[in-house]
């Protein structure tokens, strides 16, 4: 019986030349970096990465497709000679014959995830969900995928064929969801500075909550903020379950 290689003997590989070092933390995985050229939809590696201030990507290609999304921080984007803004909530699309001009802005560093593919299912998916290389889309509100792309940087970092094959599973999903999530480009800077606004009065009503009931800690009824927010994971878990499976 063939044993899956074990996440331990995976990174202990040297990472692909084609990975920024222009980062402060990062938290990346790679598979196969050589897919069949009949493989249906691969995925090759992804990750998240905390750019440095002076981050800066020039590229004339890209071996595979990719797709990147902007969690937090501001930059700038040249895909094919054309000139983005990039915030919470960007997403956008390259791969090969695609040039890439990529900076982050120095007071506000990106914060940004990725995934890069290949297979013959590739370009459809792409422009099924509006992101054919070179083309940049909006979801909202801005966290809208941060949660697929977290499972699937769990999967790859897993490895062997399970991790693989979940990999794949997920960026169909993330897919679906950007389908769902998608938001006019034009004014997304007032829809992200709102959902932000909001985020931080919720998360202070939150912390005042909790802090109410970890002073009384009685019973944790379905009312109680733990109790929701374990709900609320589980509720995720299983919407990625029904869609991948």
């Amino acid at each position: 019986m063939k044993r899956e290689p074990s996440a331990s003997s995976a990174r202990s590989r040297p990472e692909p030349e084609f990975f920024s070092p222009q980062v402060a933390a990062a938290r990346r995985f790679y598979l196969n970096l050589q897919p069949l050229r009949n493989a249906k939809l691969a995925v090759v590696c992804g990750g998240l990465e905390h750019c440095r201030p002076d981050y800066a990507i020039n590229r004339t290609t890209f071996p595979f497709y990719s797709i990147e999304y902007v969690a937090r921080g501001l930059g700038e984007l040249q895909l094919n000679g054309r000139k983005h803004s990039l915030q919470p909530g960007r997403l956008f699309a390259y791969g090969p014959r695609v040039p890439q001009h990529i900076t982050g802005s120095p007071d506000d560093p990106l914060v940004k995830y990725f995934v890069d593919f290949a297979g013959t299912e590739a370009p459809p998916l792409l422009h099924a969900c509006g992101l054919a290389p070179g083309r940049v889309a909006q979801v909202f509100p801005p966290n809208a995928v941060t949660a697929l792309f977290d499972e699937l940087i769990s999967a790859g970092l897993h490895g062997g064929q399970r991790g693989t094959k979940l990999s794949a599973a997920l960026l169909n999903c993330l897919a679906q969801k950007i389908i769902l999530a998608a938001a006019p480009l034009t004014g997304a800077e007032t829809l992200a500075f709102g959902t932000y606004h909001n985020v931080a009065l919720t998360s202070k009503k939150i912390s005042f909550a909790c802090g109410r009931w970890s002073r009384s800690r009685k019973n944790v009824t379905p009312t109680t903020p733990t109790f929701a927010a374990s709900t609320a994971a589980m509720t995720t878990r299983r919407r990625i379950s029904t869609c991948c499976g």
